[in-house]
């Protein structure tokens, strides 16, 4: 059947071209949200991977043998772990109440969700492994979309705040439902076809992802005068979102993005004690985030050593990790192995939302898809060294790619907005915004798919010096 399809001239030459455009184009409108259509672009992206896999369902087999198979395994227990959350089914009697995450998800909705990663992850996987496209054209596109939502909702907010509205109107309040609201917290974002008002941190992320190619612009001089004004003029989106809304404390989050362009651009990596130095780094995270732990779980040891010096203590006891903590020790009660749709005050705090999209999964999911998910995560760091190693893509598309990914992971292990809309207090039953089915995880699956490489490809296909230099 497969090798019927595979010979048949329609399907080589016109069906299987047209569907990798489409995924293409289905990226950018990803990007751009519009008509905030996230299921929608899930059954389609669910079509494009059923047609597409035919072509590549022998490499995809030979690959899932030599280790993408780990990149499946924890991405499918994750999903699953979603599926059968009591914090995403719909409860029996539709329980209504803000210290209860219910997410009432129906059966399709899940079903979309679970079908829809996988095929994104695929569809990466696929595009990654044609000559039809170019490779850095892609990238560009998925920038450009966040980068026209970006400008959209920016230039929705200046109309109905103003410039600097987060420092003019600082102590002023609006009312919803006679309800006071903080105007510095506002800001507005296009969502689908409409202006809504939300948590003015959800522009300050997508503006850190598109100021991250403003370090190609920088350091990168091998591109071509095009292609080198995208790169301003989609940072320069960014920069102008973090200037008007005043938030330079955020381009803290863009210092990986920086060491990483300054990594590929000088070989760092390939020094000689790179990796020692980097494996020191993260073995020291791992150690800090372990004791961390045991605090949570008060053991006692751990608190009195933590409780001797007033700089370890407020490392270890602030208003970010009381919450973590919080989640951390209700993660290991057998009641709520696979997530707690029940939310409460520990130290006096909300634990939930966190805004660590890791301890968010934690609630979410429970302990199983909290694993899952950092097992992808881990594997997915190595796909990514991987590539940056043995990928035949040039400087600029490695880094836009990598990068994208370490902005996003930076930020939202400190800042994602599970609640986004401003006005919570009438919105809170439709004011769930989970990670797994944000568009950003959608375009990390994509991007990661993109990246796997088995082996260093033997065949050397045409540079992207070469490709820029053509379009010239």
């Amino acid at each position: 059947m497969i090798n019927k399809i595979l010979n048949n001239e329609n399907y080589k030459n016109k069906i299987v071209p047209i569907g990798l455009f489409l995924a293409i184009e289905l990226m950018f409108l990803l990007a751009f949200n519009l008509g905030d259509l996230g299921v929608a672009y899930r059954l389609i992206a669910f079509l494009l991977a059923l047609v597409l896999l035919p072509t590549y369902l022998k490499q995809l087999n030979e690959d899932i043998g030599k280790g993408f198979i780990f990149v499946f395994l924890p991405l499918v227990i994750y999903l699953l772990s979603m599926a059968f959350s009591p914090v995403f089914i719909s409860h029996p009697d539709n329980l209504l109440s803000p210290t209860i995450s219910l997410l009432n998800r129906g059966f399709f909705t899940l079903l979309m969700s679970f079908v829809g990663a996988i095929s994104f992850l695929l569809l990466g996987y696929f595009v990654s492994r044609t000559n039809i496209l170019s490779k850095i054209n892609f990238i560009f596109l998925i920038y450009g979309g966040v980068a026209i939502l970006l400008f959209v909702s920016l230039a929705a907010t200046l109309m109905n705040y103003g410039f600097f509205h987060r420092l003019i109107y600082a102590d002023k309040v609006n009312y919803f439902e006679g309800q006071a609201y903080l105007v510095i917290n506002q800001a507005n974002l296009l969502q689908g076809f409409n202006i809504v008002t939300v948590d003015y941190h959800v522009l300050i992320s997508l503006a850190l992802v598109t100021m991250t190619p403003l370090f190609a612009f920088v350091f990168y001089t091998e591109i071509n005068t095009s292609y080198k004004l995208l790169l301003a003029a989609i940072g320069a989106v960014g920069l102008f979102t973090i200037i008007f809304l005043v938030d330079f404390k955020a381009l803290l989050f863009l210092v990986p993005a920086a060491m990483l362009a300054l990594m590929l651009k000088f070989n760092i990596h390939k020094m000689k004690h790179f990796k020692v130095v980097l494996l020191s780094g993260l073995g020291l995270g791992v150690l800090l985030i372990f004791i961390g732990v045991l605090a949570a779980l008060e053991v006692g040891f751990v608190e009195t050593m933590l409780n001797s010096n007033y700089f370890i203590h407020r490392v270890f006891y602030n208003g970010y990790t009381v919450r973590y903590m919080g989640i951390i020790k209700e993660a290991f009660d057998p009641n709520y192995l696979f997530g707690n749709p029940y939310n409460y005050s520990y130290a006096n705090v909300l634990i939930f939302p966190s805004g660590n999209i890791i301890l968010d999964t934690i609630k979410e999911t429970g302990i199983v898809g909290a694993i899952s998910f950092v097992a992808l995560i881990v594997f997915a760091v190595k796909i990514a060294v991987n590539y940056i190693n043995n990928g035949q893509d040039g400087l600029v598309t490695k880094y836009m790619v990598t990068a994208f990914l370490l902005t996003l992971f930076t930020r939202y292990m400190l800042r994602y907005a599970f609640n986004q809309l401003s006005f919570t207090e009438s919105y809170w039953q439709f004011n769930y915004f989970p990670f797994v089915e944000s568009k950003e995880f959608a375009i990390s699956l994509f991007l990661i798919g993109y990246m796997y490489i088995a082996k260093p490809q033997a065949k050397v296909e045409k540079s992207e010096s070469e490709e820029l230099a053509s379009e010239k």
